[in-house]
């Protein structure tokens, strides 16, 4: 009796082992299970002059991690083999890299890398303000090249992987970044698209406010506050006008 308990145990025992193992395979091939050999971490180094943003690629989607400003770093754990991915801000790809089973020091670097292929970009400014164009040097600079004014095209020579930036004039704000690829002519616009239902803008004073073509500063579209002031102060003076009738009706003068 004894021996038979003891069959029946061993049987039941290796009967559950095989069918985990089976489940075991098919979670595997299936993705349902991961294996985790080693959790390296990687340490992001931003080295432009610009933000950047640290992506995570799951395999169907890039699931944003970090942002990181010019000379900071971020220290990131995961797993051997799981792909990560540095943006621009406006989506511009940098770099590109799988984690090893090892420590990493990943530096995120935007600068002319050579001067292999000539190619020409068409830039174009859609937007309604004044754009400053920056080419980044080999060790990462910017250096100014032009202003492109709203509704403006350029056309500029430059080299395959040579970066340029384009920058709000008054603001410094970063619009758009481009790298060249090796096609002998690309497309650059350097902002966004006019907002305004493309009227052109005019500025006084560093403002700026839609306007009419060939307007004057009196053509301008007064702000709220300024409008009510405006009625405020012509509602006092036609009461002060009837005030003067009504004295004049009542002493004669």
């Amino acid at each position: 009796m004894t021996s038979f308990i003891k069959t029946f145990v061993l049987s039941l025992v290796c009967t559950l082992f095989l069918t985990f193992n089976a489940d075991a395979q098919q979670n595997l091939r299936s993705g349902a299970v991961q294996t985790k050999t080693s959790t390296p971490t990687l340490t992001f180094s931003n080295n432009t002059t610009i933000p950047v943003d640290v992506f995570w690629n799951n395999g169907q989607k890039e699931i944003k991690y970090a942002s990181l400003q010019p000379s900071k770093s971020y220290a990131q754990s995961t797993y051997t083999n799981h792909e990560w991915v540095i943006r621009t801000e406006n989506g511009t790809e940098l770099k590109r890299l799988k984690a090893g089973s090892i420590h990493q020091d990943v530096r995120v670097n935007l600068k002319s890398v050579n001067s292999n292929t000539a190619v020409k970009v068409h830039m174009n400014n859609p937007s309604n303000y004044d754009v400053v164009v920056n080419w980044v040097d080999y060790k990462g600079k910017e250096i100014s090249y032009l202003t492109l004014q709203p509704g403006k095209n350029y056309t500029q020579s430059t080299f395959a992987t040579h970066p340029w930036i384009a920058r709000h004039k008054h603001t410094n704000e970063i619009l758009a970044v481009m790298i060249p690829t090796t096609s002998t002519d690309q497309t650059f616009a350097v902002g966004p698209v006019m907002q305004t239902n493309n009227q052109p803008v005019i500025c006084f004073d560093d403002s700026y406010s839609p306007v009419l073509p060939n307007a004057t500063e009196d053509d301008v579209q007064k702000s709220d506050v300024e409008q009510v002031l405006e009625d405020v102060g012509s509602g006092i003076e036609d009461a002060a006008k009837e005030v003067e009738n009504v004295f004049k009706g009542i002493f004669d003068f």
